[in-house]
């Protein structure tokens, strides 16, 4: 990994930018601040090492210091473009992004590894970094950040650099600490504290499924289980998306072969899980949560399709599943970005995120952004 000279101080903080070559190079700086700071699972180390290891295109760790020479934050930068409309190029550098033959491999609630106190300045000095040293990574026309939370957000739009807002997504979660009883969580006691169409058709989609055998969870117990329970969620998945014409976890290669690092390297640590839920010999479906503190994130699923509409094989699954985290002490079961009925209907409203891109002077994206406006002005 090759060094490069550390950036002026800005806010009492240096930046240095190296590109990668060797994991190992930053795993130990990575996992040791990791252990300070205790972030989310999309800023833990098996995540990250994964991102550098299947990253296509150059990849960037940037370390900030404070005044002392103490390592106060880190960030991955991943490198590569963005073809809109069609004929517009965006050369890019993405935060705890990678990106992999043919597309980016995001996470969510991105942030720089760094504590909460010194975030924002840390942030603000990477910026100014980045745009005073050119030289130390890629050309590059946007600085991108996706699903921020709110705070994080906050923090950016007061930095004062050009900000394209690229997308919102809401979450959803369910509050699994305020479930908890003397008696253990079961999914038809949870089917109980919905809304009246949803609690009568989980209760509904349950009884039938245990008419035989009781509902199970059951967590792969190794690397290689785990990866048969994924290539069957992903296949699940693909048929879904099928069937409204869209692309699926198994035909996203780039995709399926980034999770099988993912798994292969990292699912001893115990910090994500794939379930196979079923009632007997019936199978049910599959799910992918990760983990993070005591949060359960749900972050992909398959879920086998029955002609009987009674049966609701992904509601169901994910009552079985949340249910088995609630029991195991779990705070919250988060579905992660996105607005879908199922989540609507399963949990409770929680934040906002924010996927925003800090641009440079290019004219492509000033007329990108001009027109945006013409096209706002006049819906």
């Amino acid at each position: 990994m090759t060094s490069k000279s550390a950036a002026k101080a800005t806010n009492g903080l240096t930046v240095d930018f190296q590109r990668i070559t060797n994991t190992k190079a930053v795993e130990k700086d990575w996992v040791r601040l990791e252990q300070q700071v205790r972030p989310g699972f999309f800023a833990s180390w098996p995540w990250i090492e994964t991102l550098i290891s299947r990253s296509s295109k150059a990849a960037f760790c940037t370390r900030i210091y404070d005044g002392s020479k103490n390592l106060v934050a880190m960030g991955m930068l991943g490198s590569g473009t963005e073809k809109r409309h069609g004929f517009l190029v965006s050369r890019q550098l993405r935060l705890n992004e990678a990106y992999c033959t043919n597309e980016w491999a995001p996470g969510e609630y991105t942030a720089l590894l760094a504590e909460s106190s010194v975030l924002a300045k840390a942030t603000e000095t990477l910026f100014a970094a980045l745009k005073d040293r050119s030289e130390s990574v890629p050309k590059w026309d946007e600085l991108v950040f996706t699903d921020l939370d709110p705070n994080y957000f906050s923090t950016l739009s007061k930095i004062g650099r050009r900000i394209h807002l690229r997308a919102l997504r809401p979450t959803y979660c369910v509050n699994l600490a305020a479930l908890k009883t003397a008696n253990d969580l079961t999914p038809l006691s949870f089917a109980k504290t919905l809304g009246k169409s949803t609690r009568a058709q989980l209760s509904r989609s349950i009884r039938l499924f245990e008419a035989s055998e009781p509902v199970q969870v059951e967590r792969a117990t190794s690397p290689s289980e785990a990866q048969t329970y994924f290539d069957a969620l992903a296949e699940l998945n693909d048929l879904k998306q099928r069937s409204t014409g869209g692309v699926g976890i198994a035909r996203r290669k780039a995709l399926t072969r980034f999770h099988a690092h993912l798994i292969a390297k990292h699912y001893t640590t115990g910090t994500f899980d794939l379930w196979r839920i079923r009632a007997g010999d019936q199978l049910i479906g599959f799910i992918y949560c990760v983990l993070e503190a005591k949060r359960a994130l749900f972050y992909a699923g398959g879920f086998k399709p029955y002609a009987d509409n009674r049966l609701k094989p992904g509601l169901t699954a994910h009552a079985a599943v949340l249910c088995h985290y609630a029991n195991a002490g779990y705070d919250e079961y988060d579905f992660l970005a996105g607005d879908a009925r199922y989540k609507r209907n399963l949990g409770a409203p929680r934040a906002t995120l924010h996927s925003i891109a800090l641009q440079r002077l290019r004219p492509g994206l000033m007329a990108e952004a001009t027109a945006r406006g013409f096209r706002n002005r006049f819906r």
